[in-house]
């Protein structure tokens, strides 16, 4: 991947029969409303927060880092998707900023390290952040992008660990409303002392919070918020996009 060809508009949708052969999870043929607004909200903070310095920009479940090539590419959008490991490093090299990218999963570890190990730091895992707070806490700016597979796998604890290490830290965040729903809806009844309802009733305690922007900024110790329309990307995914932080470019406006 050249860096002529990582541009912040260029975007790629991918077909079912692509999806169905390994074409990676999270990318689908509307894909590029989430990316789209992750990359507004990037654009939105980061100007303001370069003035401090120097500032990191942590993809916590960056994937391969592989665009979507599709056979029909969409006339306005391009041809290919970009994902987040490529907004952040887009960011990064218009404003300054070291780029650090988790993924847990080996095979897409290594595809992302022969993409992007030449410009950005690729970690085995988001756990591993704790290890890493010291650095976190000396930098002058924080942006997380935090778009998992499935709401169990966000690693709040660890974003909290990063906002209390550095205040100045931003939060995007994907929020799969669709599939949230759907989970906490499962096993409705009046029968409420089975193993399956208490469990039921233990998912919705630990999950029910997500679908509220506002208690996402409470979660990571945010005085604000703004948040998009859920955007219906596929049957699998219903995505919320949410930006927290202290302070907002145009808060209120």
């Amino acid at each position: 991947m050249t860096q002529q060809s990582i541009s912040e508009n260029h975007y790629a949708v991918q077909s079912i029969a692509q999806r169905k052969h390994g074409g990676g999870v999270g990318k689908g043929e509307r894909s590029h409303q989430k990316h789209e607004a992750i990359r507004r909200f990037l654009h939105r903070q980061i100007p303001v927060l370069a003035k401090r310095g120097r500032g990191l920009i942590i993809d916590m479940h960056a994937g391969d880092g592989r665009e979507t090539p599709h056979i029909q590419p969409d006339f306005f959008a391009g041809g290919a998707l970009i994902t987040t490991p490529h907004l952040a490093i887009v960011a990064a090299r218009k404003w300054g900023a070291d780029v650090w990218l988790c993924e847990k999963s080996h095979g897409p570890r290594v595809a992302l390290i022969a993409a992007h190990g030449h410009e950005a730091t690729v970690l085995r895992n988001h756990n591993t952040l704790d290890l890493r707070l010291a650095e976190i806490a000396a930098a002058p700016w924080v942006i997380v992008l935090n778009d998992p597979n499935g709401h169990s796998q966000h690693g709040v604890e660890t974003m909290r660990e990063i906002a209390r290490a550095n205040p100045c830290s931003d939060f995007i965040v994907v929020v799969n409303c669709g599939s949230l729903k759907r989970h906490l809806a499962v096993g409705k009844s009046d029968n409420t002392g089975n193993e399956f309802a208490l469990s039921v009733e233990a998912a919705k305690e630990r999950y029910s919070w997500m679908l509220e922007p506002e208690a996402w900024a409470q979660q990571l110790f945010k005085r604000q918020h703004v948040a998009t329309e859920p955007m219906y990307l596929s049957n699998e995914m219903t995505a919320q996009v949410v930006l927290c932080s202290n302070w907002i470019a145009g808060y209120g406006k």
